[in-house]
């Protein structure tokens, strides 16, 4: 079966077909239909009228409905007025509701009807239900009810199932999405809700701001019909009003996109002469007249209904209107060049595919949840194309996450800086003051931050909420439970402070709207370490914050990565480089790229046909490690305080790019009460257990930093009337005057006799380099006597790598010249040290 439609007279290269196989072309086959109405427009509202139409393709006509809250037995009035107001809600499979088969009110157990209302007097329902039809007569169901004896029911001859979805926040008034599934057979029955993807044979768009709000082709199946509520006649009406990305799509799925102009065809068949036989009151009726018919056609079901009950229905001569519809759909062929538009800086690169409903989720939905999904399955308003349900990932509508923040306890919610890794902490900076001058080319810099109870990260930038995903949290938990303050903040002397560094604010903006994403979007992430298939919460973030806080979408991409990016590409090409690089083959120009320290960003942006979605994304960067510094202060000196000395790290690659450390980019421009997260990490920097046991630390540059809270540890036991044993430190770095670290508290300690030694290697404030090994190697009595002879002696390196080796041998030559040991046996004897813990290397 094939029907024909008006083409319209473009002379652009276009598709050549006239003619459009009905999608709904097979009598008896399952019909699937999404119509997209602006809600604040009631001249287009078709979808609840075309339910209960629908229904009536029988003389055993009705309509029932039930709704997600309604009790088995409660009867509910089916039709009611309008409310634009009022959101509608995702609803979960019910009872199926039932037809009579004589002409009288039907009812089910959730359900009673008022009797028929002629097409187009039908009034809208006020919140979104689902309906069902099947030909149970009243008498039979209630004697059903009273003798609870199974009945034998009736063929129908449609089952029609409908979902309505409301955004009432979206395009100034409200957008509603219907998904409508008709079918004669009583074994397709699906469960309510959206048509999957691809799999519409009618696509029916109301209005067409819409059309640039939405992907509304996306449900549409290969082959399907568009049609779009417009006054477009070619193409060339739609140079400027349909984003690129919905051309491609249609081209793509080659799709026959139909047109039809509402207010034209009201006046070119008269529905509203005074003279005319059939006058409609108001422009409203007469419009949705006209989308019925060509609805009605489009999807094969004219025929049945204008020869059933549709004239019992509406009036012989709107039936006759309703058959003229289709001489006035205008097919619009489009260029065949629109399945390769490349999408540009600026270009629309993704439009949500379904709407998001904005009211909050009943009983029903969190018995759903329970059951193993998230709590926020709910499409985002905006990227629902781009995030998919993609291991754990979900789409976040801003309107639960109200719900979460306001309403914790009723929500479970609960807030944590980093849900996955315990023991965080929200820290105020109080100060951040650079050491080296400003003219010298290493940035070294101190911090100090204070744990605070009633902390809050500066633009709600640190901490993200928790979403419980089965049942309300117990009593003596609270709603509001806070995991990132769960404890009291305190660290040992030695320890390490993780700092979860974010990445540039603005440097993730540029990445968002080159990639396409909306950064104000809301998505659910799984808690890592936790099972996708039985986690019990979620958490929450803006798009924004999933790039700033938490991907490490700047970092260093492994081999993995290449790999799994090529199954992503669409470029031949582009697909055999990432392949190439992944593979031996691929070693050296693997090596360039890691001499360049390339970034995941800068691999999507050289592969742009590699475009995985978000939580693909997620798959294949991983997340943000924090970075580690070993703590400069002690806590016992500095009560719920700790401080870090810190090297901004930055160098230049082959090519000549200048490159940053993210952290210490981060860290650098960090204000005073700016707040950040960090957690502590233990260290093998531990000071002796006895305070009277001699302690020797050598510190190159930054690695100062522990010894500087050794210091401060035991000048506080001292100040406590405790008796402390001798310490003697080595400070190396490249000039007194530029880089003497904490130099006035070295010099006030060697004054006041707790550092009993002290020896500073400035290795170029002299012609010949002078390095702590050089230092190590003048002191041999010193080390001999506080290393080997007392027997306790503790030694402690912390800096780079490279002088390890050198330090070790001076330390040997000590213990030769001083202490009369063989080398073998001054190496032995650093061995057992470093057994016993009193000989400790934190190099990197």
């Amino acid at each position: 079966m094939a029907f024909s439609l008006r083409r319209s007279s473009s002379t652009a290269d276009i598709t050549t077909n006239t003619t459009i196989p009905s999608p709904m072309s097979t009598p008896g086959s399952l019909k699937q239909i999404i119509m997209w109405e602006n809600a604040a427009d009631p001249s287009t509202h078709l979808a609840q009228h075309l339910l209960v139409i629908l229904s009536s393709v029988s003389e055993r006509s009705g309509v029932t409905s039930t709704t997600a809250t309604s009790p088995p037995n409660k009867l509910v009035r089916a039709i009611a007025p309008p409310s634009p107001q009022t959101p509608g809600e995702v609803l979960l499979p019910q009872q199926r509701g039932t037809l009579n088969n004589d002409k009288t009110p039907i009812s089910s157990p959730g359900f009673r009807a008022e009797g028929y209302i002629p097409f187009p007097r039908l009034k809208y329902p006020s919140v979104s239900r689902q309906l069902d039809f099947s030909s149970i007569t009243l008498q039979q169901q209630q004697q059903q009810q009273q003798d609870d004896v199974a009945l034998p029911v009736a063929d129908p001859v449609f089952l029609v199932q409908g979902s309505s979805f409301h955004d009432a926040y979206k395009n100034n008034g409200g957008v509603t999405t219907t998904h409508i599934r008709v079918d004669s057979r009583h074994d397709s029955v699906f469960p309510p809700g959206q048509i999957s993807s691809g799999h519409a044979d009618l696509v029916s768009c109301h209005h067409s701001s819409l059309v640039g709000l939405y992907d509304v082709v996306d449900g549409l199946r290969p082959g399907g019909v568009l049609l779009i509520a417009c006054p477009w006649g070619d193409v060339n009406d739609m140079e400027t009003t349909v984003p690129k990305l919905v051309k491609r799509n249609i081209a793509r799925k080659q799709a026959k996109l139909c047109t039809i102009n509402l207010p034209a065809v009201v006046a070119e068949l008269g529905l509203m002469k005074v003279d005319s036989k059939v006058r409609f009151d108001s422009a409203p009726k007469a419009y949705q007249h006209v989308l019925l018919g060509a609805t009605l056609f489009l999807t094969g079901l004219l025929d049945s209904f204008t020869s059933t009950v549709g004239s019992k229905l509406v009036r012989v001569e709107e039936l006759d209107m309703l058959r003229r519809v289709k001489e006035h759909i205008i097919h619009v062929p489009y260029p065949s060049s629109w399945a390769d538009l490349l999408l540009e800086e600026g270009d629309v690169h993704h439009l949500p595919s379904f709407v998001s409903c904005t009211l909050m989720p009943g009983g029903a939905n969190r018995e759903h949840v329970a059951n193993g999904g998230n709590v926020t399955t709910v499409q985002s308003t905006t990227t629902a194309g781009v995030i998919d349900q993609h291991k754990g990932v979900r789409s976040l509508s801003w309107y639960h996450a109200c719900w979460a923040m306001m309403f914790p306890e009723a929500m479970g919610t609960r807030r944590a800086a980093h849900p996955h890794i315990p023991n965080t902490h929200l820290l105020k900076i109080t100060e951040n003051r650079r050491l080296t001058p400003a003219s010298y080319d290493r940035n070294v810099f101190h911090m100090e931050m204070k744990a605070e109870e009633n902390a809050t990260e500066e633009k709600g930038e640190g901490e993200v909420a928790i979403q419980s995903t089965s049942s309300l949290p117990s009593p003596d938990e609270g709603g509001s439970r806070d995991q990132s303050r769960r404890g009291k903040f305190h660290y040992d002397v030695g320890e390490a402070l993780g700092v979860h560094g974010h990445n540039d604010v603005e440097e993730c903006r540029r990445f968002l709207s080159w990639y396409g994403l909306a950064e104000g979007d809301l998505v659910a992430l799984p808690i890592p370490g936790s099972s996708v298939s039985s986690n019990e919460e979620v958490q929450m973030r803006s798009v924004l914050q999933v790039f700033v806080q938490y991907m490490d979408i700047f970092g260093r991409p492994n081999k993995r990565f290449y790999e799994g990016l090529a199954a992503y590409a669409t470029d031949a090409t582009q697909h055999e480089k990432l392949v190439l690089l992944a593979g031996k083959e691929g070693v050296e120009e693997f090596k360039k790229r890691v001499d360049e320290t390339a970034t995941y960003a800068d691999v999507l942006h050289e592969f742009p046909s590699a475009h995985p979605t978000l939580s693909q994304l997620l798959d294949l960067v991983p997340v943000i490690l924090p970075r580690h510094y070993s703590i400069a202060s002690s806590i016992k000196a500095h009560p719920n305080s700790v401080h870090l000395l810190i090297v901004t790290n930055d160098w230049k690659t082959p090519s000549g790019r200048y490159r940053i450390g993210q952290c210490t980019r981060y860290l650098q421009d960090l204000k005073p009460n700016t707040t950040i997260v960090a957690s502590i990490k233990p260290s093998v920097m531990v000071l002796p257990s006895s305070h009277e046991a001699p302690v020797v630390m050598a510190g190159l540059g930054t690695g100062m930093a522990p010894f500087r809270a050794f210091i401060e540890e035991r000048a506080h036991m001292r100040r406590q009337g405790h008796k402390v044993g001798p310490m003697a430190l080595y400070f190396g770095s490249r000039s007194r005057h530029s880089e003497y670290l904490y130099g006035e508290e070295i010099d006030e300690y060697h004054r006041d006799g707790l550092l009993t030694h002290v020896g500073l290697a400035f290795s170029r404030d002299q012609a010949e380099k002078i390095y702590i090994q050089h230092k190590i190697t003048q002191d041999q009595v010193a080390m001999d006597d506080l290393l080997s002879k007392r027997g306790d002696g503790h030694f402690y390196l912390c800096g780079p790598t490279w002088p390890a080796g050198d330090v070790q041998d001076a330390i040997v030559q000590s213990f030769q010249q001083c202490g009369g040991m063989q080398a073998s046996e001054a190496n032995d004897y650093i061995k057992r040290m470093k057994k016993e813990g009193r000989y400790v290397l934190e190099v990197y």
